[in-house]
């Protein structure tokens, strides 16, 4: 990875001893620079307003700030600010850390408590080192989609499927889904206005740390006609519900011995994919060699690739419909983008359209979708 064009990061943290361990492990990555520290909110927002990061890594409980307001003020300021959460586990809601994410956090890290001074930099290292990495390769990767975007523009283009396969023409049998930044937002316009009759079972990876995706599981289903849970592994998949990754393994979907033609969850701890555990790609690909029928797929906003190889193996094998979010309602328009722009998205649609055409999509045989746009 280059030095050049570094990510600029100011640290926000009342603790003297954090703030020094966190710089020590950001300095730590070649492409990051370190270009202030603040103990305070009127510091920190001086700051920022003055020297403009790319990245603000925020405490979640600094004395005499409300992190959903602050989030706010620091968008005032510099709109193109992004900000990572970072706690002591014990005292955070993991409730309000999802509110906060949703409110556009980039990522969330719980601080190590009673550990040396060298495996505190290598837990930050280890957690930061790919978001960061993903922050700047999309950064730098977005000036050439701005200078290129009137040539890229969203298109129908399902491939021909191979001589020795034949065209599908049966209903899809699962809807699968994939998001990161910006997706808890995004997942909360999309499955709440699926029907309650929805006829699928419904797979979801959301990027997000261990501890978090439960309770945004939670809200789901609360404001959901479908039954909104995250996975446990072994479930066997039902039409109606909803199954989310949980954060920090991989779900993955497993042909059940016990029922024929039967599949259940399963939950994998392997290596991180592209930097993302839980992964789409690792999702998409399990469906791709163990589903047989025709699958759906919706990938939302979200930073990165992850998501591509996992179309792009189900559509290989001729079985997969790919709906992305458009780049006008997407936070970040990489994980949606990359997919428009190597053809294989079938369509481009805003976040609130979604919906309603998935639930289109599953009552119809996709040999006659043509016409659908």
């Amino acid at each position: 990875m280059s030095a050049e064009n570094p990510v600029r990061i100011l640290i926000i943290d009342q603790d003297r001893a954090d703030r020094d361990f966190i710089i020590a492990a950001l300095e730590a990555i070649e492409y990051v620079k370190v270009v202030g520290r603040a103990a305070g909110g009127s510091e920190a927002l001086t700051k920022i307003t003055v020297l403009k990061p790319d990245i603000v890594m925020l405490e979640y409980e600094l004395p005499g700030i409300i992190v959903e307001n602050f989030l706010a003020e620091i968008r005032r300021v510099a709109p193109d600010t992004e900000v990572i959460l970072t706690s002591e586990s014990r005292r955070t809601s993991a409730e309000s850390s999802m509110l906060a994410l949703e409110l556009g956090a980039l990522y969330f890290v719980r601080k190590p408590r009673d550990v040396t001074r060298d495996d505190y930099i290598r837990y930050f290292s280890k957690y930061l080192r790919p978001v960061i990495n993903l922050f700047h390769v999309n950064r730098t990767a977005s000036r050439v989609r701005q200078a290129s975007k009137n040539i890229v523009v969203p298109r129908r283009s399902v491939p021909a499927a191979p001589a020795r396969t034949a065209a599908p023409s049966a209903g899809f049998s699962l809807l699968a889904v994939g998001s990161s930044l910006g997706g808890p937002e995004a997942l909360h316009k999309f499955i709440p206005r699926l029907p309650a009759d929805f006829g699928l079972p419904v797979v979801v990876v959301q990027h997000m740390p261990q501890g978090f995706t439960a309770s945004l599981a939670e809200h789901l289903d609360e404001v959901s006609k479908l039954i909104v849970m995250e996975a446990a592994g072994g479930e066997k998949l039902r039409p109606g519900y909803v199954y989310l990754a949980p954060g920090g393994r991989h779900l993955v979907v497993q042909k059940d011995r016990g029922f024929n033609g039967q599949y259940r969850l399963g939950l994998d701890d392997g290596p991180a994919v592209h930097g993302c555990r839980p992964s789409v790609n690792r999702l998409f690909e399990s469906i791709a060699g163990t589903v047989r029928g025709n699958i759906l797929t919706v990938v939302l906003t979200g930073m990165g690739e992850d998501g591509l190889d996992g179309v792009r193996a189900l559509k290989e094998k001729g079985q997969c419909f790919c709906i992305t979010q458009d780049e006008a309602t997407s936070v970040v328009f990489g994980m949606p983008g990359v997919i428009v722009r190597h053809g294989l998205s079938d369509l481009s649609l805003p976040i609130d359209s979604i919906a309603p055409r998935v639930s289109t999509l599953a009552e119809v045989p996709l040999g006659i979708t043509p016409n659908i746009r």
